[in-house]
C-alpha cells in the first residue's frame, strides 16, 4: 500500500467479498508480508515461514463459507509514529449451508504495518469482535442469547458489589444516584465563569492565541540583598511565555 489509510478500502474489500478467487490470492500476496501473522476469536497464525500461506487458506475458506460475504468500513485511524491502522468494520457473514438469514457483525481490525521502499504490508493482523457478533457468526440465534447472557452478568456484577458493601468492603463513602448527579453538576459548573461565559482556561481551543516574550523586571530578594530591596538596581530579567487573545489581552 502507498497510502494505508486511502488503500485500505480496497484490500479489504478484495479479502472479503472479491468475486474472484484469483483476485483473493493476488491482495494476500501484494498486501500481507511473507512472515505476516494473524489473530482473531477463531484461528491464530504465529509470524513465520510461510504464514502468509496460512492466512491465504483462513482467506479462502472464509469465502467458501460465505459466498456472499460482504464488508463495510465504517472508520479508519492511523498511528503514522507506530505503524499502526485500526479499522472498524461491519460484515454481514452467511454459512451456504445455513437456512436462517446473514448475521451482522461488527469488528475493530488492528494492522501493524512493516514499511518497505515506501510500500506498507500487514506484517500482523488482529481483529476484536464484539461477543455477539462472534456468536452471530457462528449460529444467527446465538447473538440474541449472548446478549441476554451479558446483561444478566452485569446485573449479577452489580448485585455482588452490593452485598460486598454492606460488609463494608470497597464501599464509597458517598453513594446513590444524588451524588452522581452533584459530581455532573461540579464539572459541568468547572468549565463555567462565574458571569456564566465559558472559562478560557478550559477551552483555549476556541481562541486565537499568540505566544510572546516579555521581559519582566523583578526587585532582587531581601535574603539576597542584605538591608532590604535596592530599588535604584535594576532586577533580573528572565524570558516568560503568555497567552495573548486577539485583542491583545492576556488569558
Amino acid at each position: 500500500m502507498e497510502n494505508p489509510v486511502k488503500d485500505i478500502k480496497a484490500v479489504i474489500f478484495d479479502l472479503v467479498a472479491s468475486e474472484s478467487s484469483d483476485t483473493q490470492q493476488t491482495a494476500v500476496h501484494r498486501y500481507y508480508a511473507p512472515n505476516a501473522g494473524f489473530r482473531n476469536p477463531f484461528v491464530r497464525v504465529d509470524p513465520g515461514p510461510l504464514s502468509r500461506e496460512q492466512i491465504l487458506g483462513i482467506w479462502q475458506w472464509y469465502r467458501i463459507l460465505s459466498p456472499k460475504a460482504s464488508i463495510h468500513v465504517e472508520n479508519v485511524v492511523y498511528d503514522k509514529p507506530h505503524n499502526i491502522l485500526l479499522v472498524d468494520v461491519t460484515q454481514e457473514f452467511h454459512l451456504f449451508f445455513s437456512p436462517l438469514e446473514s448475521a451482522t457483525s461488527r469488528a475493530l481490525t488492528r494492522l501493524t504495518l512493516t514499511e518497505d521502499k515506501g510500500l506498507y504490508f500487514i506484517a500482523l493482523q488482529e481483529d476484536f469482535y464484539e461477543p455477539e457478533g462472534v456468536a452471530a457468526m457462528i449460529y444467527a440465534p446465538l447473538a440474541s442469547l449472548t446478549g441476554f447472557t451479558l446483561r444478566t452478568f452485569a446485573s449479577i456484577s452489580n448485585l455482588l458489589a452490593k452485598s460486598f458493601q454492606v460488609l463494608n468492603y470497597w464501599r464509597p463513602k458517598k453513594t446513590g444516584i444524588a451524588y452522581s448527579e452533584e459530581c455532573t453538576e461540579r464539572r459541568a459548573d468547572s468549565y463555567q465563569k462565574p458571569n456564566g461565559n465559558v472559562d478560557r482556561s478550559k477551552n483555549k481551543r476556541s481562541n486565537r492565541s499568540k505566544i510572546a516574550d516579555v521581559n519582566v523586571q523583578l526587585p532582587k530578594l531581601a535574603e539576597q540583598e542584605p538591608g532590604g530591596v535596592d530599588s535604584d538596581k535594576p532586577g533580573y530579567k528572565y524570558r516568560h511565555e503568555v497567552l495573548l487573545d486577539d485583542k491583545g489581552q492576556m488569558l
